[in-house]
């Protein structure tokens, strides 16, 4: 009897953890009906509103060449730089591209995506590559490719460009920036847009600098929250200012057209070299987007 007694005793600590254990949030269904116009041909329909293009055929020959085998072919051994979320850019650190692509593109590609809700804090990022950086993401055939002459709008500025490459279930913090389009050409993106960052912050209860995939679930039935899902060719317009937040619902590459001012240009030009090297071991501790 005592060891009877001995063994519920041992028991119970296990029984209560399982009783107290987070229930899994149960499968979203991203198969949405999108909030914003669609259209089907010309850019710039209204500089001054969210909207997507749907298949748009620009730069046919840059996405056909834009492929993670070809960067890693051409790149695996090159230093990039990585940074935290958008608005935190005072962090920047090195990383070799093999290596960053390994640790937070490979890993994560064929991982359920109901696993990565209901583990916020599981490690997967994005890269984001501007060209004209002391050491761009792609190599110049690639670069030669591309242009931003599919868009046609009025507005002053001249357009410079990033690209993104995002691991499955990996999302950025809502932030604002200027107008930009940006064209998946692989994957799925799922794009929102919030009344405010303080509307994100305060109602939704996601603190600053925080990713969208922790509050999926509030972030998806919520009615302020507008939501479209962007998929190969599709282009997503991003007026000046708008509060947006991203997840990439798979393994994703896309390139984005940003229009820019005078002293923002400046800020694209970055000196790799007064910033610290990461090694392989220091891949999990470090934020990027």
């Amino acid at each position: 009897m005592n060891i009877l007694y001995l063994g519920l005793y041992l028991l119970l600590p296990v029984a209560l953890a399982w009783q107290t254990k987070k229930k899994w949030l149960p499968p979203i269904d991203f198969n949405i009906p999108c909030d914003f116009p669609e259209y089907t041909d010309d850019v710039g329909k209204n500089t001054k509103e969210a909207y997507i293009i749907r298949n748009h055929p620009a730069n046919p020959e840059f996405r056909e060449l834009f492929t993670y085998e070809n960067i890693l072919k051409e790149w695996k051994d090159e230093t990039i730089l990585t940074f935290e979320p958008q608005n935190s850019p005072s962090v920047f650190k090195k990383a070799i591209l093999g290596t960053f692509l390994k640790h937070n593109y490979e890993a994560y590609k064929n991982v359920n995506l109901n696993y990565m809700i209901n583990h916020p804090t599981e490690n997967t990022r994005q890269l984001k590559g501007r060209f004209d950086a002391q050491t761009p993401l792609v190599p110049a055939y690639i670069w030669d490719k591309y242009s931003c002459d599919h868009i046609n709008d009025t507005t002053p500025y001249s357009w410079g460009w990033d690209v993104f490459l995002g691991s499955r279930g990996s999302s950025i913090n809502f932030h604002e920036h200027n107008e930009i389009y940006t064209q998946v050409v692989s994957g799925k993106k799922l794009w929102m847009i919030a009344p405010s960052v303080d509307y994100i912050n305060n109602v939704i209860g996601l603190p600053k600098d925080h990713y969208p995939r922790e509050k999926i679930t509030e972030l998806m039935n919520d009615p302020k929250i507008r939501k479209c899902v962007a998929g190969p060719g599709d282009i997503f317009h991003i007026p000046f200012m708008a509060t947006h937040g991203i997840m990439n619902l798979d393994t994703t590459m896309a390139y984005a057209c940003v229009a820019m001012r005078n002293e923002q240009e400046a800020a694209f030009k970055i000196d790799l070299s007064v910033y610290p090297s990461v090694n392989e071991s220091d891949m999990d501790l470090l934020s990027y987007f």
